[in-house]
């Protein structure tokens, strides 16, 4: 008659349980983190993406900026329309004086009606021809002032700096304005072109390479 010698448990263990094998211990050359060499690898590809994001922002930024300068007279007329038309009188859209004037409106309108330096880039008035001259004088009525434009220029393509709506909502001289950016060689000569059409509709179109802009 053969014995079976019982097979050894360790102290603390189960019978049938799995025996838990110990965990190997960290070797004393295991490090976590970068090396130099990763560390300047990685500094030199942000650096690259970055030099290539930076001209692309600031080209967007000049775009917006050229953007929101059209708006900005697409809603003037808009709104000198709306007023000639309730009013039954001229409205009249002039370019503001570049000389430093106070937020009083009638050394704003002296200004303007004297021809002080006016330039669309710094802004423009929308006012009602209240005594019916066809011109910006302290006896009109304002209705809003157009800040400076920082960084855009505008051109139109008459000798007519004032943009005239009559009563019956017709726009004179009919006209298109091109808004540049300051910097046109730099930004690929992006440019809004406004078309004003004599019923006072305006439309926009994008502008590229445009020799007006070269000009400026």
């Amino acid at each position: 008659m053969s014995h079976r010698t019982a097979p050894h448990i360790p102290a603390g263990a189960t019978r049938g349980a799995p025996t838990q094998q110990p965990r190997p211990r960290p070797s004393p050359t295991t490090y976590l983190g970068f090396t130099l060499i990763e560390l300047m690898a990685s500094l030199a590809i942000v650096a690259v993406l970055a030099g290539g994001a930076v001209p692309t922002f600031a080209r967007m930024h000049a775009e917006q900026r050229v953007n929101a300068a059209s708006s900005a007279m697409q809603n003037s007329i808009a709104l000198a329309k709306s007023q000639a038309l309730r009013l039954s009188r001229t409205v009249l859209i002039a370019p503001a004086s570049c000389t430093p004037h106070s937020d009083d409106t009638a050394a704003l309108f002296e200004s303007v009606s004297a021809g002080a330096a006016a330039n669309w880039r710094c802004g423009w008035l929308v006012v009602v021809d209240m005594n019916s001259n066809d011109a910006v004088d302290i006896n009109d009525g304002l209705l809003r002032v157009v800040s400076t434009l920082p960084d855009v220029h505008l051109h139109n393509n008459v000798r007519s700096n004032t943009l005239l709506i009559t009563p019956n909502g017709v726009v004179s001289p009919q006209q298109s304005m091109t808004f540049c950016t300051a910097n046109a060689s730099q930004w690929l000569n992006y440019a809004k072109k406004l078309v004003i059409a004599i019923s006072g509709r305006t439309r926009t179109e994008s502008v590229r390479d445009d020799d007006i802009c070269q000009a400026s």
